[in-house]
């Protein structure tokens, strides 16, 4: 069984909301260790300001990607319906495909 492109698509959209949840749960340490890095090298006494913007400024884009992201089934924004949106979905809001993580078996002759 070769992988389809619905399961390349799925793939890479756990990769980015993986990548969206190490953000929200590492803010205070990432924070600190940017602040920390740009501190030691410029001795700059904004560096903690510095540090949040980057946060903010990853976490916007990664979770922008990851709320738009076109469901595989209908093309829509699979956790964005009009003005309602669902980040912790497991299925799309439109047609209500689900996004699980299957197992993807290789079988070699």
């Amino acid at each position: 069984m070769m992988p389809t492109s619905t399961d390349n698509d799925l793939t890479a959209f756990h990769q980015w909301r993986r990548l969206r949840n190490w953000l929200l749960w590492l803010f205070l340490p990432g924070v600190f260790l940017i602040s920390g890095a740009i501190l030691w090298l410029t001795h700059w006494g904004f560096s903690l300001l510095l540090g949040v913007a980057a946060w903010m400024v990853s976490y916007a884009y990664v979770a922008y990607r990851v709320q738009r992201w076109p469901c595989p089934n209908c093309g829509k924004p699979v956790m964005k319906k009009g003005a309602f949106r669902n980040d912790f979905t497991s299925r799309c809001l439109h047609c209500g495909f689900s996004l699980k993580r299957r197992q993807i078996v290789e079988y070699f002759l």
